[in-house]
């Protein structure tokens, strides 16, 4: 019974005084704003896992402290994400699209509605955050396609390769739609005067039958 009530006195008096001294910044903070393990995205809290390695048991099993979360990744990004440098808003969104990899609930996403958290390249070349279930963007995910409406449409500020990698996001988002690849119509057109090569006919029909076997 003791340890139960001093279990419950140690918690309380973490919620509601800044217990947690900070030898880096020399600085006392609530615990509210600490996780054990944080992301290198993240700047809104502080990481205890290296200071007070040996005090595992306290933090996790006492005061019942978590690693980072991908609600602490959402948060930083409804935390003024027009004022963040744009390679930051990036790395959230790439924590975001990691934390859904694992399972972690659709729910927190639904807070991302209407916000400007998108970075997006439009025609003239200006980098600004949109809204991804009300503005207007394509994602590049064909290099070709990439350079075919690059300055021609808004496109997210992300590399082919990055907006393959944010399929879960993507799908989470709603905005497979708004893929290049789903949302252009490739077609190819002769061009010049059409001229017949019996030579190299002759030479595919030879090969084609290895293609059958």
């Amino acid at each position: 019974m003791w340890y139960v009530m001093r279990l419950k006195i140690n918690r309380a008096a973490f919620k509601e005084l800044p217990l947690v001294f900070l030898p880096r910044q020399r600085k006392w903070v609530f615990l509210s704003n600490c996780v054990w393990k944080s992301l290198p995205c993240l700047q809104s809290v502080y990481s205890l896992h290296r200071e007070y390695e040996s005090c595992h048991v306290f933090f996790h099993q006492r005061l019942g402290l978590s690693n980072a979360t991908i609600d602490h990744v959402v948060e930083e990004l409804l935390d003024d994400a027009d004022r963040r440098p744009t390679n930051q808003v990036r790395e959230l969104l790439v924590a975001v699209n990691n934390f859904l990899k694992r399972a972690f609930s659709l729910c927190s996403i639904d807070k991302l509605r209407g916000k400007r958290i998108i970075p997006v390249k439009t025609c003239s070349g200006k980098t600004c955050l949109m809204r991804y279930d009300k503005d207007l963007f394509y994602l590049a995910d064909r290099p070709s396609l990439y350079e075919a409406f690059k300055g021609r449409l808004p496109l997210v500020d992300f590399t082919v390769d990055q907006v393959r990698d944010l399929s879960t996001l993507i799908d989470a988002m709603e905005l497979r739609d708004f893929l290049l690849s789903q949302s252009v119509i490739e077609e190819l057109h002769k061009v010049g005067i059409e001229v017949s090569d019996r030579q190299k006919t002759k030479d595919l029909r030879m090969r084609a039958r290895y293609f059958t076997r």
